[in-house]
Formats: C-alpha cells, structure tokens, sequence
C-alpha cells in the first residue's frame, strides 16, 4: 500500500490510507526501550484512538449503506461486502452495523464514542438499554435534580453508573450515585 493518496481522493479516504500506514510503521517499532509510564500512557492513548476509530468505522457503514457501498460486486448489503472483503465475520458485521444504526438515534453516546471516552462495547450496552425502555418511562422515572451526575462537568472521570443504563454516568468516587442515590453495589 502506498501513503501518496491519489488526487480524485475525498479528504478522509487519504487521511485514513495515511493512518493506516503510519500504524503499521508503529507497529513494527521496537517496545523493550519503553518505560512503564510511557506504557502507560500509549496504552490509554491507543485506547481512546480504538474508540474514534471504531466510532469513525460504524459511520462509514452508515454512509456506505446509504450510498450502496460494494453492492455492484453483487453483495446483498454493504454489511455483507465489509464482512466478505475485510475478513470479519457477519455476526460482528451485522452487531456493529446495528449498532451504527442506533447511535444516529443516540447523538450523545455517539459523541462520546468520538471523543474517545466510551468504548464501543459501552456503547452498545447504553443505546440497547435506552432502546429497550418501555415507551411510557418518561411518566414514571423521576427528573434529574440539581447536583446530579447530569450536570457534572465533562471534564471529570466517567464511568457508567450500574443502576442508570440510560447513558446516567458516576462522575467519581466522591458522588454518591446518580441522582444523588447510592449507587448499586457501593
């Protein structure tokens, strides 16, 4: 594969043939010389850029989708092309091109996904259980209360709070719970 994108190439095809080449060159480096917080340090930043890829990888799919990526090949959906070509197996195809599909629908969880601060399995387990609440919750779950995880800023450390499936997140140790309840198992 060559780094030199062609000239007729949309901005994010060359930028992503760019990164493409530019892993394999890290990839190839040599680890021993690496310090424990340089470790560190890679690992959460490697982790963050799997997020944004992957956020980046189900967008694609949505657009390729629309604009019937790979079906002249004679494939019966662009989940399927990606899945042949690339190797990956349908099952995970299809998940995550569902799962592409729900975050159009949940801008939020997709945001943060782009971010780099949710992992697409996380993700996958907020939009299913958002989705999967019944129509009438608005009737029964109660408002959001000043000093509520809600309205922490985002600069503080999430995680998904356990009893909140709903995107709800515990901004740290120090905050009792969502909504200012104890928080399950703690």
């Amino acid at each position: 594969m060559t780094a030199i994108p062609d000239l007729d190439d949309h901005g994010m095809v060359a930028s992503v043939r760019w990164v493409e080449v530019e892993l394999e060159v890290l990839g190839r480096q040599a680890l021993w010389p690496l310090s424990a917080r340089e470790v560190e340090r890679t690992l959460e930043s490697l982790t963050r850029a799997r997020a944004k890829l992957d956020a980046l990888l189900m967008r694609m799919l949505v657009q390729g989708e629309a604009v019937g990526a790979g079906l002249e090949t004679g494939a019966t959906s662009t989940t399927n092309w990606w899945s042949h070509t690339t190797r990956v197996t349908r099952a995970e195809a299809h998940r995550t091109t569902r799962l592409a599909k729900q975050l159009e629908e949940h801008e939020a969880v997709a945001e943060e996904l782009v971010a780099g601060e949710l992992r697409t399995d996380q993700a996958r387990v907020i939009v299913d259980a958002v989705d999967a609440l019944p129509d009438d919750v608005d009737e029964w779950v109660p408002r959001r209360r000043p000093g509520s995880c809600w309205n922490k800023p985002a600069s503080m450390t999430r995680r998904p709070c356990g009893r909140w499936a709903g995107g709800c997140w515990r901004w740290s140790t120090r905050l009792r719970g969502c909504g200012g309840g104890t928080p399950a198992g703690g």
